[in-house]
C-alpha cells in the first residue's frame, strides 16, 4: 500500500486533448485493430513528433531532479503558444490559464517563458525581445524560476517590487545553436 501511494505522488496517467488525433494513431499502430488503453498511453507519449517535443520543451531540472510537464500542463503551454502566435483564430494574445493549487503553476510558467524565448529566436519571428514579468508568493519559488531561467539568459536581474518580495527578472536571452550549426 505504501508502495502505490509513493508511485502516485510521482506518476500520473496522461490524457488526450485532441480524442479523434489518438484514436487515428492507435488504429494504425495496433495490429488486430483493436485499442487498449495502453495503446492510447504508448501513442500520446512515444508518437515521434510527441516526443521530441516533450524531450525538446518540456524537461526541466529543479534541484537535481528530472522533471517532466504533466498532460495539463503541455496542453496549457501548447494552447498558449498558439494564441500568442494568432494561429487559434481568437484573434488576440489575451488569456488565462487556471490553475489549482500544487498544479504546477511555476513549472508551467517556466515551460512557456523557454518556449517563448525559443520562438523569439527563430528568424522572422513575430516575438521580438520578449520580457517576463512573474509574480510570486514564495522566496523558493523567486529561486526556482531565476535557477531555470538563467541558463537561458546572459544575465538575469530581478529587481524587486517596492514591496521588496516579487521579482522581475530581465536579461538578454542566450543564442543557442544544435551541433549542426542551427540556432534553436
Amino acid at each position: 500500500m505504501v508502495l502505490a501511494v509513493h508511485l502516485q505522488k510521482y506518476f500520473v496517467s496522461w490524457h488526450e486533448d485532441d480524442k479523434e488525433w489518438l484514436n487515428d494513431w492507435c488504429r494504425k499502430c495496433s495490429p488486430d485493430g483493436q485499442i487498449k488503453e495502453q495503446d492510447r498511453a504508448l501513442v500520446s507519449l512515444l508518437h515521434p513528433d510527441r516526443l521530441l517535443d516533450l524531450i525538446r520543451n518540456f524537461i526541466i531540472y529543479d534541484n537535481n531532479v528530472k522533471k517532466i510537464c504533466r498532460y495539463k500542463q503541455y496542453f496549457a503551454v501548447k494552447k498558449c503558444m498558439k494564441r500568442i502566435l494568432f494561429q487559434d483564430g481568437a484573434n488576440t494574445r489575451n488569456g488565462v490559464v487556471w490553475h489549482t493549487q500544487g498544479s504546477g503553476k511555476t513549472i508551467t510558467m517556466i515551460m512557456l517563458t523557454k518556449m517563448i524565448i525559443r520562438e523569439s529566436m527563430k528568424p522572422g519571428s513575430s516575438i521580438k525581445r520578449p520580457r517576463f514579468v512573474m509574480v510570486t508568493d514564495r522566496i523558493n519559488l523567486d529561486k526556482q524560476i531565476q535557477g531555470q531561467l538563467y541558463s537561458y539568459t546572459d544575465e538575469t536581474s530581478p529587481c524587486k517590487n517596492r514591496q521588496g518580495s516579487d521579482r522581475v527578472a530581465e536579461g538578454r536571452w542566450k543564442h543557442r545553436h544544435h551541433s549542426s550549426g542551427q540556432q534553436i
